[in-house]
């Protein structure tokens, strides 16, 4: 018993700083795209878009600020900073409840860990299942498709019907009452012929309906979340990587909880100890 014991606080301090290290990487990187993310995204594009010549790389650098100050793309990146912070604070308790075996600690850290498993569970359920029917998303991506051509914020549509090879939200109709009976060119594959062709020249193959990518932007999205070739993939293989570890470190905290309330109750029915060593001057002296 004392050997599986200490071996299951080892393995929960290595998950412990795992989680610690993960969350402040993942912090950091958050708090760069809020500062820095719209001139980020611009390099990607415009060193991705090679069959997009004629971008003007002022005017995407103008429509990709206009995105980011909208308030429904800063509130996911305010919720991840905050999960991080949270998450780097508790390693802290459940280490100092792991060595001293407290259950006032450890039965905190694991009604904690328990709330983040149901809420990484509905973050996983609205990932996967949400269609951004009527939200405020799907009106904000509606209208800028609904000026595509007259604002910079095209490039952005190409890039990602682009690199996702997808077309429209949910389906290549949503072009139709747009750009019809043409698509967007980032709609259509780009034949070989075309790769380092300037398409602003009108020489490129114009995207009929019979040529268009068949999965729709939503649906390519999430089925590009587990390729890890992709950057879409990357944040897919993380946020996979994350729930392994909290599922991980939960059955492990769970463990050390019941095991700390056994030796409490057995404290308590042997010398009427609390729970935590500290606790009172007595303790103090029993120590």
């Amino acid at each position: 018993m004392p050997g599986c014991l200490r071996l299951v606080q080892l393995l929960f301090m290595a998950s412990l700083l795992v989680a610690f290290i993960s969350s402040a990487v993942i912090f950091g990187f958050d708090v760069d795209f809020l500062r820095n993310g719209p001139s980020h995204l611009h390099s990607i594009i415009v060193s991705a878009g090679v069959e997009y010549k004629d971008v003007d790389s002022a005017k995407l650098l103008q429509a990709i600020h206009e995105a980011s100050s909208n308030v429904w793309i800063h509130m996911p990146l305010y919720v991840i900073g905050c999960i991080c912070v949270v998450i780097m604070i508790m390693c802290f308790f459940g280490g100092f409840g792991s060595v001293l075996l407290c259950y006032t600690l450890l039965a905190g850290y694991v009604i904690i860990k328990f709330v983040a498993l149901v809420g990484l569970a509905f973050a996983v359920l609205w990932i996967f299942g949400n269609n951004l029917k009527e939200s405020k998303a799907e009106k904000f991506l509606m209208e800028k498709m609904s000026e595509y051509g007259d604002n910079a914020f095209s490039y952005i549509i190409d890039f990602v019907q682009s690199d996702l090879h997808c077309c429209g939200l949910r389906s290549a109709s949503d072009w139709d009452e747009i750009t019809s009976p043409l698509y967007p060119r980032s709609c259509c594959p780009v034949p070989p012929s075309e790769k380092d062709v300037n398409c602003s020249e009108e020489v490129c193959l114009p995207c009929f309906g019979d040529r268009t990518f068949e999965k729709p932007c939503l649906t390519a999205f999430r089925q590009e979340m587990f390729d890890s070739s992709s950057w879409i993939g990357f944040v897919g293989s993380g946020l996979l990587a994350i729930i392994i570890i909290v599922v991980f470190n939960f059955f492990l905290a769970l463990y050390l909880c019941l095991v700390a309330r056994k030796k409490r109750e057995k404290e308590q029915r042997s010398h009427g100890e609390k729970s935590c060593p500290w606790a009172t001057r007595n303790d103090l002296e029993l120590l």
